[in-house]
């Protein structure tokens, strides 16, 4: 298994094939997220919707990236809607991409729905994160 370590940030942190992989939450403490029906294995589009300047969305987004970048699959940060979108692809529910849609809340729990090709995930910034954390794990096969 991997070893995590806890930094003076309280950032956990591990050695994934040279390349430190970051969490903001305890590994165990995302067991409880269901990621099932989430296809993790083409092209995906990691969509938001820019007007929510959601500024943690952005961040979350290129942790995800990374994650893909360090199992070879193509992932692209991208724009539900073209209104504030800051030079990205704009994707649509509607298409044949593969798009997972980030979409923030205040609702105390989440809910992952799919949207014809959007896997969406709506939650507050503190859940998402939580998310975020299963998903790099499962990414990288570490959970």
């Amino acid at each position: 298994g991997y070893k995590f370590d806890i930094d003076q940030n309280r950032i956990y942190q591990t050695n994934y094939n040279g390349q430190v992989i970051q969490l903001y939450n305890n590994p165990k403490d995302t067991e409880s997220v269901n990621l099932e029906g989430i296809n993790f294995n083409n092209k995906i589009y990691l969509a938001y919707n820019a007007t929510e300047n959601d500024q943690s969305i952005s961040l979350d987004i290129n942790r995800l990236k990374y994650a893909f970048a360090l199992k070879g699959i193509t992932s692209n940060p991208s724009c539900i809607e073209a209104k504030d979108c800051p030079n990205l692809p704009i994707t649509d529910c509607n298409s044949d991409f593969n798009i997972i849609y980030f979409k923030s809340s205040q609702m105390q729990n989440y809910s992952i729905t799919k949207e014809n090709s959007c896997n969406v995930i709506e939650a507050d910034s503190i859940t998402m994160n939580k998310i975020i954390d299963k998903m790099v794990l499962r990414i990288l096969g570490i959970a």
